[in-house]
């Protein structure tokens, strides 16, 4: 469910979510008390939360969803960005907080970490110590740590590589991520060979007719 006053915002946010892998929006609220209505007779899994709605904030519907025990998880766009709102929500559970105007492929991460998250829980088993890892680090969206980063890889040459990523389905190669960020080809190489050694990506070569087999890459699932 989206929870947005604004009636194109709420439209264009439709429009993201599905296009993402394994999203349905069921409901797009315009205040508080709609969106409350409707998830007291309705299961959902997500709602997306706007903080400034015309009858009453954000952080109230979030509250009342945690006091009635609703399974619901909340994923916060919203313009409010100061230190206590934050604090607020986060105290609450969200699963994630994206400030107003945001990046559409951060907003795209956010609900692929989401599924991911959900497709570790929903085996219906008694889980390990190592799954409840995996589940936690993608509940809190835990991603390679600087600190950890070799020689030659950039946390912030990283993530900009990473965000190229999301939006490609299928093979990736080289050239793909030199299209969408302005690196020499080796740089892009020595990235993706991280990432591949990482686990992230698998490598597999294409070999043709004439010349040498071209390398490409596959994004490992979760």
């Amino acid at each position: 469910m989206i929870v947005e006053d604004d009636f194109m915002v709420a439209d264009l946010n439709r429009q993201f979510t599905e296009s993402c892998e394994g999203f349905q929006v069921v409901k797009i609220a315009h205040t508080g008390m709609e969106a409350l209505e409707f998830i007291s007779s309705t299961p959902i899994d997500l709602v997306v939360l706007d903080i400034f709605l015309p009858d009453i904030r954000g952080t109230e519907v979030l509250k009342d969803i945690r006091k009635s025990g609703y399974p619901a998880d909340i994923l916060l766009i919203t313009a409010a960005h100061n230190a206590d709102t934050v604090e607020e929500t986060v105290r609450l559970g969200v699963f994630d907080y994206i400030i107003k105007p945001f990046d559409v492929a951060r907003y795209k991460e956010s609900l692929a970490n989401y599924r991911h998250y959900r497709e570790s829980l929903e085996s219906g088993q008694d889980i390990d110590q190592r799954h409840v890892d995996v589940v936690v680090a993608r509940a809190h969206k835990k991603n390679i740590s600087p600190d950890t980063l070799p020689k030659g890889i950039n946390a912030t040459t990283m993530d900009l590589i990473r965000q190229a990523l999301l939006p490609l389905r299928g093979e990736i190669s080289i050239d793909d991520v030199c299209a969408a960020v302005p690196l020499s080809r080796i740089t892009a190489y020595r990235y993706l060979e991280y990432l591949a050694q990482e686990g992230f990506l698998k490598k597999n070569q294409r070999y043709q007719r004439v010349g040498r087999p071209t390398t490409v890459y596959v994004r490992e699932p979760g």
